[in-house]
């Protein structure tokens, strides 16, 4: 999780490929592919993962949340482009 730098969707007309960059090789970043994903499923994931990403680098702690709210609040997190 520490070198995630991005996700990117990309769709087909029933399925999506999510692709993870791992950037711990900053000259030969690795990509991780997930396949046939549904549509709605890649952009949930999608949203998680950036949320992540933005709590991460804002040093937000929600080691007290539950996992639903925890699960909102990352939702919320990945739609925005800045915190």
């Amino acid at each position: 999780m520490d070198n995630i730098t991005d996700v990117e969707i990309t769709t087909s007309p029933f399925f999506a490929t999510l692709k993870i960059r791992d950037a711990s090789y900053y000259r030969y970043p690795r990509i991780f592919k997930v396949r046939l994903l549904k549509i709605h499923e890649a952009l949930e994931a999608s949203r998680l993962i950036q949320g992540l990403i933005s709590a991460k680098k804002a040093f937000i702690d929600f080691s007290n949340l539950n996992l639903k709210v925890l699960k909102e609040d990352l939702e919320l997190l990945g739609d925005t482009d800045e915190i």
